[in-house]
Formats: structure tokens, C-alpha cells, sequence
């Protein structure tokens, strides 16, 4: 709604609440994954992005032989994300705000902090042990061993960070890197 009042469009208000998404339901939405965005415009004209991630450069059609467990867990199992760069082709095809404007609230919203809330709770604990296994989910949601109790206040700073360079440089920043 706020970016309504402030004068953006749909699609403006779209961008901006698919990366708060983001950073609260991280499982379900992100910059590290992918998505299908239809708009339609007054008038009656579709278009729709498919921005599902995508398989890097050197992957092959063989590249997992004969274990099938590389696809579901490790470097081999990860593709090139697509979510950020649909929101951004939609965005400059369609919107309105400057884009810093809609990426800003993600980023004030991941280094302010937010609440784990009942889903993400339910996320956390169907996914425990790969939680507790990966560094960067445990650092964000585990204490002393735990997975962290529902409702407790979460600051993602690292993804803070990246959404700010998102916010300033436009994807790029994500897909490309930017200098120190």
C-alpha cells in the first residue's frame, strides 16, 4: 500500500512486496530464486515473465554420471537465479517508482529485523537438519544449537547489504559483483 501512496503502479508494489517476501519467507521467495510474473494492462495486454533460474554456463547434460543426489544438495545443484532480474525486466518495462525506491524497504526491512513468523517457523522446522547443517541458515536461525523460537526478531545484515548494492547498481550488482 505504501508504495501505492507514494504514486507507483502495481507492478512498482509488486517489485517492492516480492522482496520483502524475500527476506521474511525466505524458503518461498528471493533474490536466490525464481519465478513466473503476469501483468496485465489496462486495456486488456498480457505479458508474462518466466524467470525461473536458469542452469549455468558449463553445466552438461551428463554433469551429475550416475549419482542423482548431486542435483538435490551441493554446488552442482544450483542454478542461476532468475527472481531479481523478471522483477527488474517488469520493472523497466512497466513501472513507475525509481527502482531504489521499491528496493529499499526489503533492505530497511533485512537490517532492521522482522519476526519469525508461524509459516516460517513451520518452514524451519520441516527443514531442521539441513538448517542446522548450513552455516549461513544456522548463523541467521539457530542459537546455542536450537533452531530460534517463534517470533524472535531476525537481522539478515548480509542481505542488507546486497539488496542496498541492488537498490544503488540494479542487478548487475547481484549477478556481476561490484568493486570494494
Amino acid at each position: 500500500m505504501s508504495v501505492l501512496r507514494q504514486g507507483g503502479n502495481s507492478i512498482d508494489a509488486s517489485v517492492a512486496a516480492a522482496l520483502c517476501l524475500g527476506v521474511v519467507s525466505p524458503a518461498s521467495s528471493g533474490i536466490g530464486g525464481g519465478a513466473f510474473t503476469v501483468v496485465k494492462i489496462a486495456g486488456g495486454k498480457a505479458f508474462a515473465y518466466d524467470s525461473r533460474e536458469t542452469a549455468p554456463l558449463r553445466a552438461t547434460e551428463n554433469m551429475y554420471g550416475s549419482n542423482p543426489d548431486l542435483k538435490k544438495k551441493g554446488v552442482l545443484s544450483a542454478g542461476v537465479p532468475g527472481e531479481l532480474a523478471g522483477l527488474f525486466t517488469a520493472w523497466k518495462q512497466h513501472g513507475k517508482l525509481p527502482w531504489k525506491q521499491l528496493v529499499t524497504p526489503a533492505e530497511k526491512l533485512a537490517e532492521g529485523g522482522f519476526r519469525i513468523s508461524k509459516y516460517l517457523y513451520m518452514q524451519l522446522n520441516a527443514t531442521r537438519a539441513d538448517v542446522l547443517a548450513d552455516k549461513g541458515l544456522s548463523e541467521l536461525f539457530v542459537s546455542n544449537g536450537q533452531l530460534k523460537k517463534l517470533g524472535t526478531i531476525i537481522h539478515n545484515r548480509k542481505l542488507a547489504f546486497t539488496l542496498k548494492q541492488i537498490a544503488e547498481n540494479g542487478p548487475k550488482a547481484f549477478y556481476n559483483g561490484t568493486e570494494r
